[in-house]
């Protein structure tokens, strides 16, 4: 079980720059994690996008940032991605009529 609280966050090394408040729920019990957590629903990637190149290093942005400078793409669009890079083509699949 767990006790829901509404808790602000923080990442210090960001300064005010990510701080955001959520609901985030306690572990009642000791589960025997080897690292520390908080569970919850929305938060912190609900408003910015993390990227990693570990074990070099991490980037944070606002998701509006990495949004407008890399488009999401649809599952469909990675789909048929996939179909011709098994196909052996490079890059881009050609446009379709």
């Amino acid at each position: 079980m767990a006790q829901v609280e509404r808790v602000e966050l923080t990442i210090p090394a960001f300064g005010d720059a990510l701080r955001w408040t959520t609901e985030v729920g306690f572990f009642l019990l000791d589960w025997g994690m080897t690292f520390g957590g908080l569970l919850g629903q929305e938060g912190f990637l609900d408003r910015w996008v993390a990227s990693f190149d570990y074990p070099k290093s991490f980037v944070i942005e606002e998701r509006e940032s990495f949004e407008s400078r890399l488009p999401a793409v649809s599952e469909e669009q990675l789909l048929e991605l996939w179909e011709w890079q098994e196909l052996g083509w490079k890059g881009p699949p050609p446009d379709r009529p």
